[in-house]
């Protein structure tokens, strides 16, 4: 399922009355008060990620991760990038090379705006195999704040998660969720979904102490050819997370290659996050105009 089916669910979400704060002029919320927006400084190591920006908790130890498998394997390989080599494009552009198992991958960081980064990426089959994908993370390591709490759209509901909850498996809350509605809908195994306490949201999550006080913000915009989703791991501290690209069992033939969802990393107030990512979606996947503004509740 492509995702520009979740464009007007998200604009649908804002408009409720959780969002439903006073505008500026930009029409941007204002709802917290004190707010700051400091730059994010990126940093590449040999071996790891940073992200920092100003007095807001440090995303550290970051890796890019790739779960996949031969073709006809039952188990799934679970593989972080060793090396990783850096190249400067331009000022505000870093490309990053690394191996990832049979797999070859460049991520592209492109500085947005001073409080805004994009990561944009492509992996390819480098064996003679043809192999099996389960997800992508660029960005896998740990939220270094101890008071950061998890707020996403958990197994469909808008929710905060605080490092102190225990959550059973997602797979076995989302399995739950849709039978207690009626219908058996099995969600596909892979190695984060089968794992206890992990918050998972499709394509955004925020990491911030509080619901009202600003945060890290993380949305994936497109091309649409798959979900992003965000993560938060409980009891443990630091507390690890991943951004990451759902690739749900994609095969890759020796040599193809697969063009990755594009995703941003916002700090400051996450509801004016939320609006600049909303933005950025719909500038990649062109959605068709509508009459009225969308308003409602889902």
């Amino acid at each position: 399922m492509k995702k520009q089916l979740l464009v007007p669910l998200v604009v649908i979400m804002l408009s409720g009355n959780i969002f439903a704060q006073s505008k500026s002029k930009s029409n941007i919320s204002s709802h917290f008060a004190n707010s700051i927006a400091d730059k994010i400084v990126f940093e590449a190591g040999n071996e790891a990620l940073k992200l920092t920006s100003g007095s807001f908790s440090s995303l550290s130890n970051c890796k890019p991760y790739l779960a996949w498998r031969n073709m006809g394997d039952e188990k799934w390989v679970q593989d972080f990038a060793g090396k990783i080599e850096k190249s400067k494009i331009s000022e505000n552009e870093t490309r990053l090379t690394f191996q990832l198992g049979a797999v070859s991958a460049n991520i592209t960081v492109k500085q947005l705006e001073g409080n805004v980064l994009e990561f944009s990426g492509n992996i390819t089959n480098q064996s003679r195999k043809t192999i099996e994908l389960a997800r992508f993370h660029y960005l896998h390591g740990n939220a270094e704040n101890g008071n950061t709490s998890f707020i996403g759209n958990d197994i469909y509901s808008f929710k905060l998660i605080r490092k102190t909850d225990s959550l059973v498996a997602p797979r076995i809350r989302f399995e739950k969720f849709w039978k207690g509605m009626g219908p058996d809908y099995p969600m596909l195994s892979n190695p984060i979904h089968d794992d206890a306490n992990w918050a998972v949201s499709p394509d955004f999550g925020v990491f911030a102490p509080a619901l009202n006080q600003p945060g890290w913000f993380i949305g994936f915009t497109g091309p649409g050819t798959a979900y992003g989703e965000v993560g938060f791991k409980t009891l443990e501290s630091p507390s690890p997370f991943f951004a990451g690209v759902l690739l749900d069992n994609i095969i890759l033939e020796p040599d193809s290659s697969r063009i990755l969802e594009k995703c941003i990393v916002y700090t400051g107030d996450w509801q004016d996050g939320m609006a600049y990512w909303i933005k950025k979606t719909a500038k990649e996947l062109k959605p068709l105009p509508v009459s009225a503004p969308l308003t409602g509740y889902c």
